[in-house]
């Protein structure tokens, strides 16, 4: 599956396909499908994981859209503005 993964409150470090990150509030990290990943930390942390398979994916949006959907997954790490 792919794997959205918003970090509310915290830090926590990723290994995303032997690359690791360093994930904080108001980051997201873009999982793509059958890439191995753990996270890893001591502190705490609050965070939200949305994942869906590719199947969904082709089933409920065009061609067009699959494309720019899975085309997010390139970037691992994206940091939000907290607005």
């Amino acid at each position: 599956a792919f794997e959205f993964y918003f970090v509310w409150n915290g830090e926590r470090g990723w290994d995303l396909g032997n690359v690791l990150y360093k994930v904080g509030t108001g980051d997201a990290l873009m999982i793509p499908a059958s890439t191995p990943h753990r996270s890893f930390g001591d502190g705490a942390f609050s965070g939200i994981c949305i994942e869906f398979s590719d199947a969904y994916i082709k089933e409920h949006f065009t061609k067009s859209q699959y494309y720019k959907i899975t085309e997010c997954f390139k970037t691992a790490l994206i940091s939000l503005p907290s607005d």
